[in-house]
């Protein structure tokens, strides 16, 4: 049997955010606000015995953290930057107060298949 194996490693961020087109109902959002974004990557590994470290790993996450949570971005962009810097990682969560996020992952291709189910045009519409 083959097993696909990974690593996850998490970290911790304050940073300030606002989204500037808010619709009305959420407008307190264009405001720059504070959250304790909540941070996970995962890293592929091909055995058992350590061939990525967590501590070295997590190290590298906090070391670019410092910096691209000094950015506004949505949690979206954070973690599209995290993985443009961690090229280890092929997955990165970012969670506001580690309640609501995203999650960002590298493909192979561009996978028009996804966006096909996951439109937000109509709120509680299942696409597809």
């Amino acid at each position: 049997m083959n097993y696909r194996r990974e690593i996850i490693v998490s970290a911790r961020f304050i940073g300030f955010h606002s989204w500037k087109d808010a619709p009305a109902d959420v407008e307190y959002l264009r405001s720059l606000h504070r959250h304790l974004f909540h941070v996970r990557i995962g890293c592929a590994v091909e055995h058992g015995d350590r061939q990525l470290e967590f501590f070295q790993i997590q190290k590298l996450l906090q070391k670019n953290l410092d910096w691209i949570g000094k950015r506004d971005a949505s949690c979206e962009e954070f973690a599209q930057a995290i993985l443009e810097h961690i090229p280890q990682a092929h997955w990165a969560e970012v969670f506001e107060d580690n309640e609501n996020g995203a999650r960002v992952s590298k493909v192979e291709k561009d996978n028009n298949e996804h966006n096909r189910y996951y439109r937000l045009s109509e709120p509680g519409v299942q696409q597809g």
